[in-house]
C-alpha cells in the first residue's frame, strides 16, 4: 500500500509539471483531431492516426506501427484483455485530461491510443522519459476531449533489471564476513 501511495505522489507530481507542456504531437483521421503530449517538455516521439478501425480490433502481434511488430495489448479502458504488464496508472476519460503508465518490467516500445468516433491516435512514446503527459480530442460536432476508450500497448522485450547497489554491497560483505571468518580460524 505504501508503494501505491508513492507511486500515486509521483504521478501527480510528475503531472503538475506535464499539464503545461508545449509542442504537443497531433495527427487526425477525417473526423478527429486527436494530440498527446509526454511530460513537459514534450518527450513523445511519434504520433499517427487511422481512420475508420478501432485499436482492439486492428494492433496485434502483425500489425506494423512506427515500424515495428510484435505489439500485445497491455491495458485498455475499453476492454479487459490486456496483459497487465504494462498499465495506466491513471487512464484518459471523458472527464479528466492527463493519462500516466506504470512499465514496471522497462519496455522500451510503448504506444499509447486514443480513439474516438471511427479511428484512432495512436502515439510512440520515449520510455525513458516521464510516462505521463496530458491529452485532447476535437472531433465530431466539434465534442472536445471525447473519447470512447484509451490504451496501452508495448512490444519487444523488457530492459534487464540491474541488482539495486545495496545487493552488491550485501554480497561484497558477506564475502569479506566469510574471507575474515576463514582466515581467523586458520590463525
Amino acid at each position: 500500500m505504501k508503494l501505491f501511495t508513492l507511486n500515486a505522489l509521483i504521478v501527480a507530481g510528475v503531472l503538475s509539471l506535464g499539464a503545461q507542456a508545449a509542442d504537443a504531437l497531433s495527427c487526425s483521421t477525417s473526423q478527429v483531431k486527436f494530440t498527446l503530449t509526454q511530460g513537459s517538455p514534450d518527450q513523445a516521439l511519434g504520433a499517427t492516426c487511422v481512420d475508420s478501425a478501432n485499436d482492439l480490433n486492428t494492433i496485434n502481434s502483425s500489425y506494423s506501427l512506427f515500424s515495428l511488430t510484435g505489439w500485445t495489448l497491455g491495458d485498455s479502458t475499453g476492454s479487459s484483455a490486456g496483459t497487465g504488464k504494462v498499465s495506466f496508472a491513471s487512464a484518459p476519460t471523458g472527464g479528466s485530461t492527463t493519462w500516466s503508465i506504470l512499465n514496471p518490467l522497462g519496455y522500451t516500445d510503448l504506444v499509447v491510443v486514443i480513439k474516438q468516433a471511427n479511428g484512432f491516435g495512436a502515439f510512440l512514446l520515449d520510455a525513458s522519459a516521464a510516462l505521463s503527459g496530458s491529452w485532447l480530442t476535437n472531433g465530431p460536432g466539434q465534442s472536445v476531449g471525447g473519447l470512447s476508450h484509451a490504451s496501452v500497448y508495448y512490444t519487444g522485450t523488457p530492459s534487464a533489471v540491474p541488482l539495486p547497489a545495496t545487493g552488491l554491497l550485501i554480497l561484497g560483505g558477506m564475502g569479506a564476513l566469510a574471507a575474515f571468518r576463514a582466515r581467523r580460524k586458520s590463525a
